[in-house]
Parts: structure tokens; sequence; C-alpha cells
């Protein structure tokens, strides 16, 4: 389905669920993997009513990479997000949800274009979402820079506006 197209940040299998339940479903993913050789893994988080060591292993086991009792509380969610997607790589340059600019790979006038890190990959690209809301995909540092920041002008001339207001005085 779906997965065959996209890596997701992360997947969360509840472990009873209705007809396969998050054991096989895991398993059936990590299996699927394997099959097509694929080169990056499926991030997959348990959840479960049933906070006990054995459903933890049973879920280690079947492929899961974390495993969170339900009923959560989201800040206990937005901190393993945190943890997951913070900062994968001690020596990246970006964090997710950093704004960047990104340099256009299509033409040779260097034109940067604004967005933020979406996510940090295993081999140290990233991928960042532009203003647009179009995505790129594994995008390499070399491409990406700070936002800089538009430079000042400075007139000393009056603007028309201001030249106005002051003969109606």
């Amino acid at each position: 389905g779906m997965m065959q197209n996209r890596v997701y940040d992360p997947v969360f299998l509840d472990i009873e669920m209705p007809v396969m339940n998050g054991y096989r479903c895991a398993q059936y993913i990590r299996s699927w993997e394997q099959h097509v050789q694929r080169a990056d893994r499926q991030r997959i988080c348990a959840l479960s009513s049933h906070d006990t060591e054995d459903e933890q292993q049973l879920a280690q086991q079947s492929g899961m990479d974390a495993f969170q009792s339900k009923p959560t509380p989201v800040n206990v969610l937005l901190e393993y997000l945190h943890n997951l997607f913070g900062k994968q790589n001690k020596s990246a340059l970006f964090n997710v949800g950093d704004m960047v600019e990104v340099r256009d790979k299509q033409t040779q006038m260097r034109l940067w274009f604004p967005g933020s890190i979406q996510r940090i990959n295993t081999d140290g690209t990233y991928d960042v979402i532009s203003e647009d809301g179009s995505t790129e995909l594994r995008v390499r540092e070399t491409r990406i820079r700070k936002p800089m920041e538009a430079p000042e002008v400075v007139s000393s001339e009056k603007s028309p506006v201001q030249d106005h207001a002051s003969l109606q005085q």
C-alpha cells in the first residue's frame, strides 16, 4: 500500500487491531522490507493498554522499535517524537524544524528557496518542505544554508507618502 512509496515518521501500531494484530503487522512490514531490500527501515512504535514486560518483549521481538502504553499523555508522545527526530545525526548542521534556504538543483543561476527541515535521514541528507508545500527528499547539506536576512535599505530621501503627509500639516 502506501508504505511502498514512502517512509513514515513513525508508524504507531495498536497491538489489539482487528483482523491482524500489531505484532503480526510489524512482522509483515519487516518481512516486506527485507524482500524488497528497502534502504530505510520504517520506525514502528507499539501502542498497548497492556503495559507489561512480556508485551514490550513481544513488541521488540516482532520488529517494533519502541513501546508506548495507552492512554498516553500528549506530552509523553511529544517527548518520544522529539527524542526520535530532534537530532538524529550528531554531526548534522541542521535540526528538524529549522528554517532554511535550499539551492535549486535545476538551474545554473543558484536560486535559493525558503523551506524547513522535515527529517534528517540516516545517510546525512535532509528532507525539506518548501513554503509552497512541496517536499524535496534527500537534499545534501551543500545545497542548504541558514536563511539570509534581507539587507536594510537606508534612504536619505523621504518617501512620497511622507512628503504628502507633511504637505497637509
